[in-house]
């Protein structure tokens, strides 16, 4: 990048941080649809709502929804891929969202909320934080002023999760792709085990490839080896080389008798 470039993009972050700390200190903070990039229209039908269309045409082209609150200096956002938008599931998750655009700012990491009424195929939905969320970090005069929100299979987060297992489950190493909103569920999967020289003795959010390859115990792992499993619920199950997991999917989805 040439010295100029970079001396005018520190000046254009620095009018821009100078503009929030003005803001802040009248009693207020700037506006969300003040600070994002344009292409922002409101959303028919609703108070405060919003939404753009980013890449249209594009294969991974997506919608972003904004959620307005505290006039406009706060906000709710999500994301549906084209490839998985349905107007009427989308209509029903903002309808919701429309009445508890407050929760996501209680000063919680987030909250895993049934829903009144199935949203598609989902049965619950998950509110972030700001900070938990961080979807707008990018521009530093709202990246605590706008949290997310999007619908979830029940067994997709932990009825106790902490915040650091939920970050977890959106970036880890089997992140959710919560944009795919025809997506087939992907069930929390906690795996604790101690085969051979091999342990992990705390729980850690996996994927399932890995979780497949550690229930596959070598036969030369030795009578001592175990492996424990935690459901979405906090149920446990236990294996050893002579015991396998049995129905280790509907454990997981939380369709075992």
């Amino acid at each position: 990048m040439e010295a100029s470039d970079a001396n005018g993009k520190t000046k254009y972050m620095q009018q821009r941080l100078d503009r929030s700390e003005n803001d802040v200190s009248a009693g207020g903070g700037p506006k969300v649809l003040d600070v994002v990039p344009g292409g922002y229209a409101p959303v028919r039908g609703f108070d405060g709502i919003w939404h753009r269309q980013q890449a249209p045409g594009h294969p991974r082209s997506f919608r972003e929804y904004l959620v307005l609150r505290d006039e406009g200096r706060s906000a709710v956002w999500f994301s549906v891929r084209d490839s998985s938008f349905d107007l009427l599931t989308v209509t029903a998750f903002l309808e919701f969202l429309g009445e508890h655009r407050d929760l996501a700012f209680d000063g919680l990491s987030h909250h895993k909320e049934p829903l009144p009424r199935p949203v598609g195929r989902f049965g619950h939905a998950l509110f972030c934080s700001p900070s938990l969320g961080g979807t707008h970090r990018a521009y530093p005069e709202i990246e605590n002023s706008v949290a997310k929100a999007f619908p979830v299979f029940d067994c997709e987060i932990g009825d106790a999760d902490t915040e650091a297992f939920v970050d977890a489950r959106l970036r880890g190493t089997a992140p959710l792709p919560y944009s795919d909103w025809d997506r087939a569920p992907h069930p929390v999967i906690d795996l604790r085990y101690e085969i051979g020289e091999c342990h992990q003795r705390t729980f850690k959010a996996v994927s399932r490839q890995r979780l497949d390859r550690v229930l596959d115990m070598p036969a030369d792992a030795g009578p001592d080896a175990w492996l424990e499993l935690r459901s979405f619920r906090g149920d446990l199950r236990r294996a050893t080389p002579d015991r396998p997991i049995e129905d280790v999917d509907a454990f997981l989805l939380g369709t075992a008798g």
